[in-house]
């Protein structure tokens, strides 16, 4: 029963720590729940508690994913059967963390001859790191990600990388596991004391850097210019059509004039706002020379919908000539960001880097090939070349797209590369409406700008696009739905943090650790030295 109320509460405890507004305080302390519901277990119970605290967190994180099953198959008792199956999925960290920890609690006891339940913290962060940094696609997001509407709490991940921001919450779950465990009444004093020194230090430190960051930001003024973003809301049912291009095409325009009004020198697109497919032929390694279906040049076309009076990044899909079978052209799909210069001129390209699984391609490559005529409403997209667009006066713009902002690489190899300025070209579509991703979506990008130090552009076909700092913080916004435009001053800034040096470092260093721990239950077992259990 204990190990129940453990699962139970704690897993909605840290279901709602994910949850928009101020309730990421709760991630502090919300992985001790799942710690105390699995410890002690054999590795299959483990795996069987660790899947069931996976499923509530995940009822609990996202609740209104039933309601986008749904829209996709309106058969209730089957959209139910795949809400359950997704989730059972998507939550499969937590049982694989809490199989390994069951196994390796008790490896590094001897050997670093430290308490039990230090030997177990040790495998338990571990894993964790692991399952959170490195199957970035099985959890909502990461826990990093999660504090990134706490402006001062997010700000060590440019220090330290949101690997580093994850390894700090999860150090402080430890000493707040290792207080309700203890039954020493010093001990629970020093950890308690422990966790709240070093939650007070980040906090501290976030303001600290918040407020030489606003000092800089007001001197480097001088080099600022006015960027837009514009949001048109364009409704489901005409996105995409043919017969609504002009009309769609009007509505951007239209926001631009808008933007160039408040004297805006660069606007930026949300994800295929441009509803014109750019064609590329097989030798065009550079995508240089725009195409329309017939093999036309498309730089006239593209000039005539697209001369703004400023330099625009522009969300489309483009089309690659790869081979050419029995008279047909076979051709990859990428999803594009195309800098155009004032007059419509085409300048510069950017693929997708990171293809969303199951929503643009199905993992697998040839062995689950055959699946593809079974989703038909699938545009299989390919991952593409993604480096920085550079406008007239040199400025360097990282523009990533959508999903993008969720995988680490994709903005830090921007920035590494010279970008000094950070674009999301992105769509949330009509399905997440009333559900919380947009939201989740939105915290990703802001961590993205706070890690690399660069003004975030955010255009989202329906919101939410904002215009934030490079602490994060938002500093204008076009709510969910609403069509308009933004501009503020962004300064390009070239900064190298911590964060770009170290990358994902300490996740791979938990990953070392794991495999160390491995390799001593190994040498363990074969030696004959059986590791008992402890039941708390």
């Amino acid at each position: 029963m204990k190990r129940l109320i453990w699962l139970v509460c704690g897993a909605t405890v840290l279901g709602l720590s994910y949850w928009p507004g101020r309730w990421s305080w709760l991630m502090w302390f919300g992985v001790v729940p799942f710690w105390m519901a699995t410890r002690g277990l054999r590795p299959l119970q483990a795996l069987g508690v660790g899947w069931a605290f996976g499923i509530v967190f995940g009822v609990v994180v996202s609740p209104s994913l039933i309601g986008v099953v749904s829209r996709f198959i309106p058969m209730a008792w089957v959209s139910t059967g795949v809400y359950a199956v997704l989730i059972i999925i998507y939550t499969s960290p937590f049982a694989l963390a809490a199989g390994v920890n069951t196994i390796l609690e008790r490896t590094a006891e001897a050997p670093l001859k430290v308490s039990p339940t230090l030997s177990f913290l040790i495998a338990a962060v571990a894993t964790m790191m692991v399952v959170v940094g490195l199957m970035p696609q099985m959890v909502p997001i990461s826990f990093a990600a999660g504090l990134a509407d706490q402006p001062f709490s997010v700000q060590s991940a440019a220090l330290l990388g949101s690997a580093g921001l994850c390894l700090l919450v999860l150090i402080v779950n430890a000493l707040v596991y290792t207080a309700v465990q203890s039954g020493a009444k010093r001990v629970r004093v020093v950890c308690i004391a422990g966790a709240l020194g070093l939650i007070a230090a980040n906090e501290i430190y976030g303001f600290w850097v918040l407020h030489r960051l606003d000092g800089s930001l007001q001197a480097m003024r001088v080099h600022a210019k006015k960027a837009a973003v514009i949001q048109g809301s364009v409704p489901h049912e005409i996105r995409g059509k043919p017969e609504f291009f002009a009309e769609n095409l009007e509505v951007h325009r239209n926001l631009v004039k808008e933007a160039v009004e408040q004297g805006a020198e660069l606007v930026v697109f949300p994800q295929n706002s441009y509803e014109r497919w750019l064609y590329f032929a097989k030798n065009d390694a550079g995508f240089e020379r725009p195409l329309d279906r017939l093999g036309r040049d498309l730089t006239k076309t593209i000039a005539s919908d697209l001369s703004l009076g400023i330099e625009a990044v522009i969300g489309t899909g483009a089309k690659k000539t790869v081979r050419r079978d029995a008279n047909k052209h076979v051709l990859r799909r990428h999803y594009a960001s195309v800098l155009i210069g004032p007059h419509g001129e085409y300048r510069d390209f950017a693929a997708k880097r990171f293809p969303t699984p199951f929503g643009e391609y199905i993992p697998g490559g040839k062995l689950t090939s055959w699946l593809y005529p079974f989703a038909p409403h699938l545009i299989r997209i390919r991952s593409g070349p993604q480096a920085p667009l550079v406008l007239a006066d040199g400025t360097q713009i990282g523009a990533y797209i959508c999903r993008d902002s969720l995988i680490r690489p994709a903005a830090r190899d921007l920035a590494r590369a010279g970008a000094t300025l950070l674009a999301e070209v992105s769509s949330n579509a009509y399905w997440f409406e009333g559900t919380m991703f947009p939201a989740y979506h939105l915290r990703a990008g802001l961590l993205r700008a706070v890690e690399n130090r660069r003004y975030l552009l955010r255009a989202v076909s329906s919101g939410v696009s904002v215009i934030a700092d490079p602490g994060g913080r938002i500093l204008k916004t076009i709510d969910w739905g609403k069509r308009g435009m933004i501009v503020a001053d962004v300064v390009p800034m070239n900064t190298t943090t911590g964060a770009m040096v170290l990358g994902d470092f300490f996740y791979w260093l938990s990953l070392a650790v794991i495999v160390l721990l491995s390799v001593g239950r190994l040498t363990l077992s074969r030696g004959g030295v059986k590791l008992r259990k402890e039941n708390h």
